[in-house]
């Protein structure tokens, strides 16, 4: 957010930062759940159609590509000698297929994209606005790959350098490509704007989605489930927007100096979602027989699957004692980190907690019927009032097809 920022209004990094984090803080916490979706909307549409507007323009003004950018691209990969960008550059092809797994199944587990379903009339508005979803999601990731390497030759040709050689891109200008291979093609300003504004959309909407799940976290299951039960309506609410306040305090100082690039943070986080979290949103609805146990047993292999994968190959660099162990290798267990690497973790990670989970919940007493009532509730044909929660559905007389049939 802070680099579109920079990009835009020619500010430097840190005051940008300062200035779009503000904004962003101010605007959810004044605003809330119902005004954050609304304006997550109409981001979301910004986004859709500067990014989509981007690829086809520079592939087809470029002569990179027609009407198919995502299928033709591929020539540009030989090109360009069949380099990555960090973090992949002088990784495998198994850290490539391990990384795409970790975003497809991260983002189901995404708890900011899931929460959205808070604010609609009914189950099948949810169900529909998931596919919606989805498929938009689908035409990002289908065409991420084709603009990147449209940028990447574009640097290389307008630049004089190539994007991997020394004195070439900068992890800064990666994490824009999508903008500057606008800017490349000698694209009309206000059309560069339009990518930029795509840009700052997507990072706008991305941080208020996380922003309001932390809080609704914090003011829900923290504050009213465990400190505060007799909390009233006012209290969560003060207590969501205190949260959004520290968290972007938190956010904005770390920012100031990142610990890696911003794409190999985000896969980072899409590991951590697909095998701590992915595993536990598709059991609980789909096999009423996951428990507490089974669940606490399956996030807990998960996550410290995956803290050991960042301390055995990411903290090397920022720790000397761990560098010291890990030598020249980068990493304290190289066979661990060659076959769960910390962007990737998910491709074994995620099989091993659903087998975890099950196991666990098969050798635990079974959840009580009025849980397995309400994972049936998610399957009724017959939609609930918009003011009714699941719970008050089964109480009277839903819920009672098993999920299983």
């Amino acid at each position: 957010m802070g680099l579109v920022g920079q990009y835009v209004f020619g500010l430097d990094i840190v005051p940008m930062i300062v200035v779009m984090m503000t904004i962003t803080v101010g605007y959810l916490a004044l605003s809330g759940m119902l005004g954050a979706t609304k304006n997550m909307a109409v981001q979301y549409v910004i986004l859709i159609i500067a990014f989509l507007a981007g690829v086809y323009v520079v592939g087809f003004t470029q002569g990179y590509s027609t009407v198919m950018p995502p299928l033709e691209y591929g020539p540009l990969i030989d090109e360009l000698g069949r380099q990555f960008s960090e973090p992949f550059r002088s990784e495998s092809y198994y850290v490539w297929v391990a990384t795409a797994f970790s975003l497809v199944f991260g983002t189901c587990g995404l708890p900011h994209v899931l929460v959205r379903f808070y604010t609609v009339e009914n189950e099948r508005t949810a169900r529909w606005s998931c596919v919606a979803g989805l498929f938009f999601i689908l035409l990002l990731y289908w065409a991420a790959p084709a603009i990147a390497a449209f940028g990447v030759d574009l640097y290389g040709s307008t630049q004089g350098v190539g994007a991997y050689a020394d004195g070439g891109m900068t992890g800064a200008e990666g994490d824009v490509i999508v903008v500057l291979a606008a800017q490349f093609a000698g694209l009309p300003s206000w059309f560069v704007g339009l990518v930029a504004a795509g840009g700052m959309a997507a990072a706008i909407a991305t941080t208020a989605g996380l922003f309001i799940t932390a809080s609704s976290a914090v003011a829900h299951d923290i504050y009213t489930e465990l400190i505060n039960p007799e909390a009233t309506q006012r209290q969560q609410v003060l207590i969501g927007r205190l949260t959004i306040v520290a968290v972007g305090a938190l956010v904005t100082v770390t920012a100031f100096n990142p610990p890696a690039l911003i794409g190999e943070l985000v896969a980072y986080a899409f590991s951590l979602a697909g095998i701590v979290l992915f595993p536990m949103f598709f059991l609980g609805l789909w096999w009423e027989n996951t428990n507490r146990q089974g669940a606490l047993a399956g996030m807990t292999v998960g996550l410290l699957l995956w803290i050991a994968s960042i301390v055995n190959s990411v903290l090397p660099a920022y720790i000397d004692a761990l560098g010291a162990a890990a030598g020249e290798g980068g990493a304290l267990v190289p066979v661990y980190a060659q076959y769960v690497p910390p962007i990737g973790a998910a491709l074994v990670g995620t099989p091993l907690v659903f087998v975890v989970t099950i196991g666990v919940s098969l050798a635990t007493p079974e959840p009580p019927t009025e849980t397995k009532r309400l994972v049936r509730q998610c399957h009724s044909p017959e939609p609930m009032g918009q003011q009714q929660s699941a719970e008050d559905a089964v109480a009277t007389d839903g819920g009672e097809t098993p999920a299983d049939d």
